[in-house]
């Protein structure tokens, strides 16, 4: 088996952190905005509005579990991928190193298509664990957990071991010409450590901050062009809910829940201190903040805030991603139907990007039923290889938004959202929609038309529908109503 193999068709670490708040996460709504944003921003005053704006510099469509034949992914757009690098299958006894060579064909082939690839550092290797991690492994696999035996990581007994390991594989890849891989075409830039390491590592949140640095050096060393990218944190609702960015209660099960009666739960005590650590003593290992979200596109905006302020505390700054992206979730007792996940394509990306997230992976474009029906449900493809609706609004998002150069938004509220693309080829391109039904969205809509009002629309949904608008005086409520809908001025 290649080392990498397995990446290909095989979803990494996910289902845990997606799923433990299931329980508690269905009643979490984003509060209002409290006006925080990095200084890559831009902001402006008007109309007694705070808008934010980002440059965009790079492609942001990631596309996680995909296939090795790329014909779908690039017809979609997809520019980003992922692959692990698992360390037991690179060196399964210390000292005998795999062929690295076998997976160059596809990398090439990736490259060739135009996709970034992100590999991710695993550092599981049983020869290389004490025994309670191994211990832990074996029982997880025994449970049949979709991650077996590599479900858990921990601080390596042989550390000299783990810097060889990383520096073989990033030399093997760099592209610098000194010990590449045979017949690779471009190098490796990007390198994330772990992968929702903050329910996964069991060990001390020093050591896990140790392993970063580690990781990090050895990485630099072996390329120092490398980018870092700190493995895909999974929790963060809890963690802003902590912090009065989701509101101040909700109800569960006839409690109320609060920031206070969430620190007396276990998981949540432990997990918050690790997050917290690595965040505020970890950061001059990584480059690139990652996250992960399913279910909760309108929580993006509230994770990004929450991570921005505890980068203005400690005085960095760094890029953030999200390297796991889908929706409408089950587990957090959201109802499915084809059609609202094309929806929920647009409107995770265009949430994101507004918010100032520089690179978005949706999950999956392959089905991965190993995980269960939530994350079948979410992928681009059915288990039958069909193309679900969703398949053909990401192919429409990327092809209406592939030569965006910054993003802003106009409006962001619980009732509906407002967000400009300003594009290189031509006039800008605004995405649209509006949230939930009944009740009062006045006050929203009003501020949408004052957008848009007097000028003759094109206006695209995101099924594909199209309609030529000259007044949107009484109009815009139907037009919105629909979905999520790419606008552009005529």
């Amino acid at each position: 088996m290649s080392a990498f193999g397995p990446a290909s068709f095989v979803r990494v670490g996910v289902i845990g952190g997606a799923i433990a708040w299931s329980s508690w996460a269905q009643g979490l709504e984003p509060a209002a905005t409290r006006g925080a944003a990095g200084q890559a921003s831009r902001r402006s005053e008007r109309a007694g509005e705070e808008r934010a704006s980002y440059g965009l510099s790079r492609s942001p469509f990631g596309l996680h579990v995909i296939p090795n034949d790329l014909a779908g992914p690039i017809e979609i757009g997809g520019r980003w991928t992922r692959h692990m690098v698992l360390w037991r299958e690179v060196e399964p006894r210390k000292g005998q190193f795999r062929d690295l060579d076998r997976a160059v064909r596809q990398f090439n082939n990736l490259s060739d298509a135009g996709f970034e690839i992100v590999p991710r550092i695993v550092s599981v290797n049983p020869w290389a664990q004490d025994g309670r991690i191994n211990k832990l492994n074996a029982e997880a696999a025994g449970k049949r957990a979709p991650m077996g035996n590599f479900t858990y990581i921990g601080m390596p007994t042989d550390l000299a071991s783990y810097r060889r390991f990383v520096t073989r594989v990033v030399e093997a890849y760099d592209g610098d010409g000194s010990g590449d891989a045979a017949g690779l075409k471009k190098g490796v830039k990007y390198w994330q450590v772990e992968n929702e390491w903050d329910w996964r590592w069991k060990d001390t949140p020093e050591r896990f901050v140790e392993l970063l640095k580690v990781a990090y050096d050895t990485i630099k060393a072996a390329d120092p062009e490398a980018k870092v990218v700190l493995g895909g944190i999974s929790k963060l609702v809890p963690d802003a809910f902590h912090a009065g960015l989701l509101g101040d209660s909700f109800e569960l099960n006839g409690k109320t829940i609060t920031p206070a009666s969430l620190e007396q739960q276990k998981d949540f005590k432990e997990g918050y201190a690790l997050r917290r650590y690595v965040l505020e003593h970890g950061h001059p290992y990584f480059d690139i903040i990652s996250f992960h979200q399913y279910g909760r596109y309108r929580a993006i905006e509230k994770e990004v805030e929450y991570l921005r302020g505890i980068m203005r505390e400690h005085n960095y700054e760094k890029p953030l991603w999200v390297t796991e992206a889908g929706g409408p979730f089950v587990p957090y007792g959201e109802t499915y139907t084809e059609d609202r996940q094309a929806q929920e394509v647009v409107k995770y990306y265009a949430s994101a990007l507004a918010s100032g997230v520089e690179v978005i992976f949706w999950s999956t474009y392959l089905p991965t039923p190993e995980w269960g029906t939530a994350f079948t449900n979410t992928s681009l493809l059915d288990r039958g290889g069909r193309r679900k609706p969703a398949y053909y609004s990401y192919k429409l998002m990327a092809s209406k938004l592939k030569d965006a150069t910054r993003v802003e938004s106009l409006l962001s509220s619980e009732r509906g959202q407002l967000v400009r693309f300003t594009r290189r080829s031509g006039a800008p391109v605004y995405v649209a929609w509006r949230d939930g039904a009944g009740g009062t969205d006045a006050p929203a809509l009003d501020r949408m038309r004052s957008k848009l009002e007097g000028k003759t629309l094109d206006v695209t949904w995101y099924d594909g529908g199209v309609r030529t608008v000259h007044d949107l005086r009484n109009e815009i409520a139907g037009l919105l109503a629909k979905g999520p809908a790419f606008i552009e001025i005529r």
